[in-house]
């Protein structure tokens, strides 16, 4: 017997339905059944269904907590992981699968994630990415609605969040966490009032539960407190796509959007990157916002192939 169905069973014992249900979520997601595989879809898909119905934000926190970063919802499908957030993400996954063990044990670890890198590079959407493949549901924290002009008022909203967020086995994204984490220093840059709320964070992650996600980021890694960052197991830098991980990602996104493509990838790519786009490397951002505009155009003209105008470039430079 596996671990996972041992800690399906302890849920059962402990009538814990929330972990009974994650739990029976990762078996179904597991199955490498082809007889069974239509009835895990489907079963999936209703308790997923029921887990976004189900969870309820509380009415204090509805402007500060949101369950999706977009507009849209998230489609892990279309979603490009790099073999650098490979190993970030099973680091994730295998202390995530034993935290009830852990905490059985009297054990307590904090399954948190730093990540860095400039605006672009999908900080944010690894951590929708985490959430949906471990079918845990994501609650995104809005720092600017937060923060609070009233003294005291922003620590109170941090507390309500990390309250919020240890009822449930949840993935908690803390992003632009350097506007309430920077370095608390004695030469007055930093306000009393700040420094308190740091205080709060570094408690409240002390007292963060095992089976809660903590996925932070961002732009700025050098103004961190150094006790902030010592709080977070893994510290991973995102980087832009190396110029083979652009090509494939443009292919991918093209594929599955279920549109063709027969200009030339590379010819795209330097055109977006510029002369140095094989050295200096793109956004996931960049390339997603530049092909949007494609299809756009190719929808607006009644083309069916949004990328016919590279044909047209590269047959006048010929």
């Amino acid at each position: 017997m596996t671990e996972t169905y041992k800690n399906l069973f302890r849920s059962i014992a402990y009538n814990d339905l929330k972990k009974t249900r994650a739990y029976a979520q990762v078996i179904l997601k597991g199955s490498t059944s082809a007889r069974d595989a239509a009835f895990c879809e489907n079963i999936l898909r209703k308790m997923e269904e029921q887990d976004q119905q189900g969870v309820e934000i509380p009415f204090n926190l509805k402007t500060i907590i949101r369950t999706s970063c977009t507009p849209f919802e998230f489609n892990s499908n279309r979603y490009f992981l790099t073999e650098r957030e490979k190993t970030v993400i099973e680091h994730i996954r295998k202390m995530y699968s034993v935290s009830s063990r852990l905490s059985e044990l009297g054990i307590r670890y904090t399954n948190a994630v730093l990540l860095h890198g400039v605006s672009g590079t999908g900080k944010t959407t690894f951590a929708q990415y985490v959430a949906k493949s471990l079918g845990l549901p994501f609650f995104y924290v809005s720092i600017t609605q937060l923060i609070d002009c009233y003294l005291g008022k922003t620590g109170q909203n941090l507390e309500s969040v990390f309250e919020f967020a240890n009822s449930m086995p949840c993935v908690l994204v803390l992003d632009e966490i350097d506007q309430i984490g920077s370095r608390r220093r004695d030469d007055g840059g930093t306000s009393g009032e700040m420094k308190r709320v740091l205080i709060t964070i570094l408690q409240n992650l002390d007292r963060l539960h095992n089976d809660v996600i903590l996925i932070a980021a961002t732009n700025r890694p050098d103004v961190l407190d150094e006790a902030l960052v010592r709080r977070f197991a893994v510290r991973h830098e995102v980087t832009r796509l190396s110029f083979a991980e652009s090509v494939r990602f443009t292919t991918d996104y093209m594929s599955k959007t279920g549109l063709g493509w027969t200009g030339s990838v590379t010819m795209f790519l330097h055109q977006i990157g510029g002369e140095n786009a094989e050295l200096d490397g793109m956004t996931p951002a960049l390339i997603t916002q530049r092909l949007n505009e494609k299809i756009a155009e190719a929808l607006y003209t009644g083309e069916p192939d949004p990328t016919v105008w590279l044909n047209k470039s590269e047959e006048g430079e010929k």
